[in-house]
């Protein structure tokens, strides 16, 4: 018969500058999110996204998910942070028919980008 004395426990230290700054980077894409398509937003996850890019490059990053409340035409959004000179941008895309998922949404963005920057006829 084991003993209560004999329970091992877990401790854990204080949180990490790495966690803040995840709950930090959530926070502000959830604003952005929020302020984009009027509606309000709750974090549901995170997926890792890896798509490669038409010059053979790879795009790589961490798309957060967003379930919507309040928004006439869609129930979840994407978003992720891009780099943009010396700073970030939010990123945020509904999900609708040509986004279905996080990857698609991010496929979806990187298209428009190109089709952006093509030499107009």
């Amino acid at each position: 018969m084991a003993s209560e004395n004999n329970r091992s426990e877990v401790t854990f230290g204080p949180p990490s500058a790495a966690i803040f700054t995840v709950i930090l980077r959530i926070h502000r894409l959830k604003r952005a999110v929020e302020r984009n398509h009027n509606c309000a937003a709750t974090h549901a996850g995170s997926r890792l996204i890896v798509e490669p890019l038409p010059n053979g490059g790879i795009w790589r990053g961490l798309v957060e998910v967003f379930d919507l409340a309040g928004h006439p035409r869609a129930d979840r959004c994407y978003a992720w942070m891009e780099p943009r000179g010396r700073r970030s941008v939010s990123i945020t895309r509904l999900r609708t028919s040509f986004a279905k998922s996080a990857q698609t949404a991010v496929r979806a963005a990187l298209a428009g980008r190109l089709l952006t920057r093509l030499p107009k006829r």
